[in-house]
């Protein structure tokens, strides 16, 4: 699998697997491989809960197959999940399959950039008030609180992911405002490739560089483990090309365009 996707596979794999059984029964987790796709299912959480019901590394590993990608559908109906993302690789074989993916009843959703920077210096941040510091199990419950409710999660999932920042190749960061957490950010280290995920700010502190400040904070960390590829995503509409505000400060940070990787989800009955 290529580098950038098989880092954040794994970052993904690690996560379920710091789950205890009552965060699984509460989230309804449960991680498959199916024809080398890695299947994230948490069937208890709601529709919006995209970031964590997806599957990933479809014509990667090995060519896909019809047969595959139906099995795919299945095991998320079985767990009654009907929102998911299924990810495609511009590169991913065989290119045919894209159409098999629309004929199983998916359809295109907006992709999700991937961005690359190498070893530079993180630039310096625009100015801001927060002080950012890396953080631990203690603050593992807040971290899930403004993830969740940033990326509509729901509350089913909280438990799952204050597990974060102890999770084995994980590393979490929260930014704070006179003492109040007003914003969180995390990263995966493999080898020499590290992907940063999972940025939220509180609403109340949108817009004052808590965003940028923690992506400073996490490259510099990354650079600091000897990582020589720093990676991370955010959403673009690759109809109309409206993308989130992330994305410039994304750009601004020193990342460059990888690819733009196609998403499609269930058609809607």
């Amino acid at each position: 699998m290529f580098q950038i996707e098989a880092v954040e596979r794994d970052a993904l794999v690690s996560l379920h697997k710091s789950a205890t059984e009552e965060d699984r029964k509460a989230a309804g987790l449960k991680l498959e491989t199916i024809g080398g796709v890695t299947v994230s299912i948490a069937a208890k959480l709601p529709p919006t809960a995209t970031a964590v019901n997806r599957a990933i590394g479809l014509g990667l590993d090995r060519p896909a197959e019809p047969e595959t990608i139906s099995a795919l559908a299945d095991a998320y109906q079985r767990a009654g999940v009907g929102s998911y993302i299924v990810h495609w690789h511009p590169d991913a074989s065989p290119s045919r399959a894209a159409t098999w993916i629309a004929g199983r009843g998916f359809v295109r959703a907006p992709g999700w950039m991937k961005f690359v920077r190498g070893r530079s210096e993180p630039p310096t941040p625009r100015p801001h008030s927060f002080e950012v510091r890396r953080i631990g199990a203690a603050d593992g419950p807040e971290f899930a609180r403004i993830v969740c409710d940033a990326l509509e999660l729901g509350q089913a999932a909280q438990g799952w992911l204050s597990r974060l920042p102890e999770a084995p190749g994980w590393h979490a960061f929260m930014s704070f405002a006179d003492g109040e957490a007003a914003g969180v950010g995390a990263m995966f280290i493999s080898g020499e490739t590290a992907w940063l995920d999972w940025c939220a700010t509180v609403p109340a502190f949108r817009g004052r560089g808590s965003h940028s400040a923690l992506l400073s904070a996490r490259i510099a960390a990354a650079l600091d483990h000897g990582c020589r590829t720093i990676t991370t995503c955010t959403r673009k509409d690759p109809d109309t090309g409206e993308d989130r505000q992330s994305y410039a400060n994304i750009v601004r940070a020193g990342f460059r365009e990888s690819y733009l990787r196609d998403n499609y989800t269930p058609q809607k009955s």
